[in-house]
């Protein structure tokens, strides 16, 4: 299990907004604290599990993908 930073915010609407820095255009919001959380962690999940397929894809087509350490 990985974990994100996450940034949440009172919006000017009353939302809650949040976001995944480390995962550029990644946002959701809430009502509240707890449901920001809630929906960000989904969003979350939702867009790792696309980036997989996107990978999954190219090795298909003979790209070559490695993981880099820093």
């Amino acid at each position: 299990m990985s974990q994100y930073k996450v940034i949440i915010r009172k919006g000017e609407d009353g939302w809650f907004v949040a976001n995944c820095p480390q995962l550029k255009g990644c946002w959701s919001q809430g009502h509240t604290i707890y449901e920001a959380r809630r929906n960000i962690r989904h969003a979350i999940k939702e867009y790792l599990s696309v980036l997989d397929e996107i990978t999954q894809s190219e090795k298909k087509e003979g790209v070559k993908v490695f993981e880099v350490a820093v």
